[in-house]
């Protein structure tokens, strides 16, 4: 079961559109060939709201964590407790 959905959840119309074909037993295929969005679209909306986790997602996130870091230490190394 995807999130809570209704007035206050922040969805656009076709995200929720989206996941009540989704919450109907749609694949992500047949959502697309229903509505007419790219699968790539289907795919982003499904993975946000569906609570399942996504690893593209997840290893996306820990790759731009690890920059960020990075980029920190190297130009902020004071707020690091260290040195860079």
């Amino acid at each position: 079961m995807g999130k809570p959905r209704g007035n206050l959840s922040g969805m656009f119309l076709v995200e929720q559109r989206v996941m009540d074909l989704w919450d109907q037993g749609f694949s992500m295929e047949r959502i697309v060939q229903h509505t007419g969005m790219t699968s790539d679209y289907v795919h982003t909306i499904v993975s946000r709201y569906s609570g399942k986790p996504d690893r593209d997602f997840e290893v996306m996130v820990r790759l731009g964590s690890l920059a960020l870091i990075s980029a920190i230490r190297k130009h902020h190394p004071e707020r690091c407790g260290g040195v860079a």
